[in-house]
């Protein structure tokens, strides 16, 4: 595998003429180092996931090292109440995680010849990923990654290329074809509704007959279909988008109709994805299953000691037997209650959520042209 020299050599020919753009990346951390542990002056070494492209021109290729010498780590923390935390603990509801946010000092691109090149780049979230894919799908065609460190990574500078034409006369995407694209607002089924309008854009671009293309950049709109939030004894979340429509670079917008095929998710959100596109909490994991346990034995042995020593106290000891009687079984009852309270696991994805999109019929689009189209990860 080698990594072309081209992007850096035409910079420096028409930076002067050109209009620099920006462009997302997301790339894998190679360096074995756990989140915690990260320091100012550490150095991170990364490779990106996927080519990366401006309209239809490749710019970097997949599996590109990427250097990254940070120069500050900051931890932000949600700020959460304690009536919330109270509330969250009594029914099992998500709360905020804490993010870090990296700041590098220098960043490089690191060459097959083991020379580094300076390249102007912001590291926009940090977070530790799994790759979903949706069930009947073949390892062969959606491979299953393992938990990985994942850095979203804003690369900028390079000069605006013209996409050229999309399509001379007609062109097809056919059925089956995929649609890597970059999710550009975050979405959590406890919060989000049925109708709620959500877009995305093209990371790589869709290759038609002939040889045109579909740019990298291209919008994609739809809309929430279905969204339900984590219901009580421990149901799960669930979450089904459906992206509708195709804008091209020209101003129109093309009806189209996609399933969800793969999608990135947080590590430990324990999601899964069925053949039908939908997105689903998964179950509860067996820590949180035993810590629920757990609490609901603790909170029903709590209301039995405070209910049996109060009916001693207002009655004497003559009672004692069946104040013990009644306790047990208002302690056993408040347990079961604790645990009937409890909620499933929540969907989220977060801003800049890659997914893969497979279109379910074929489209048909009549010749066009069209100009650069930069990726704006500033939407």
């Amino acid at each position: 595998m080698t990594v072309s020299l081209f992007p850096f050599i035409l910079f420096h020919l028409v930076s002067l003429f050109a209009t620099a753009e920006s462009v997302l990346a997301r790339s894998s951390v190679t360096t074995r180092i756990p989140i915690k542990k990260l320091t100012p002056g550490a150095t991170l070494e990364a490779t990106i996931d996927n080519p990366v492209y401006l309209g239809s021109s490749e710019l970097l290729p997949a599996a590109t090292r990427l250097r990254f010498t940070l120069a500050s780590v900051t931890k932000e923390r949600p700020r959460i109440s304690t009536l919330r935390r109270i509330g969250a603990l009594a029914t099992g509801g998500p709360l905020p995680k804490a993010t870090y946010k990296l700041t590098p000092r220098a960043v490089s691109l690191l060459t097959p010849d083991g020379t580094e090149r300076p390249i102007d780049a912001e590291i926009v979230t940090l977070s530790e990923q799994r790759r979903l894919r949706a069930k009947g799908q073949s390892i062969a065609s959606a491979p299953q990654q393992r938990d990985h460190l994942s850095l979203v990574v804003r690369l900028s500078g390079f000069p605006s290329v013209p996409a050229g034409p999309i399509f001379a006369t007609t062109a097809e995407i056919p059925s089956g074809a995929k649609a890597r694209i970059l999710l550009l607002k975050g979405l959590r089924a406890s919060n989000a509704k049925a109708g709620d309008p959500i877009e995305a854009q093209l990371l790589e671009p869709i290759r038609l007959n002939g040889g045109a293309t579909v740019p990298a950049g291209t919008l994609l709109t739809g809309a929430v279909t279905a969204s339900k939030g984590p219901r009580r004894v421990f149901r799960p979340a669930s979450l089904r988008l459906g992206f509708n429509s195709l804008r091209l670079p020209d101003g129109r917008s093309l009806p189209i109709a996609t399933v969800l095929s793969s999608a990135n998710t947080e590590k430990g959100a324990g999601a899964s994805l069925d053949a039908e596109g939908g997105l689903s909490g998964g179950p509860v994991s067996k820590l949180r299953l035993a810590v629920d346990i757990g609490l609901a034995y603790a909170s029903g042995k709590l209301i039995d000691d405070i209910f049996e020593e109060g009916v001693k106290a207002g009655v004497g000891t003559a009672a004692a037997g069946s104040a013990a009687t009644t306790a047990r079984y208002i302690g056993l009852g408040t347990g079961a209650v604790f645990l009937l309270l409890q909620r499933g696991n929540d969907v989220s994805l977060p801003q800049y959520t890659e997914l893969e999109l497979t279109f379910a019929r074929p489209l048909m689009m009549s010749g066009s042209t069209a100009g650069a189209v930069p990726l704006d990860p500033r939407r």
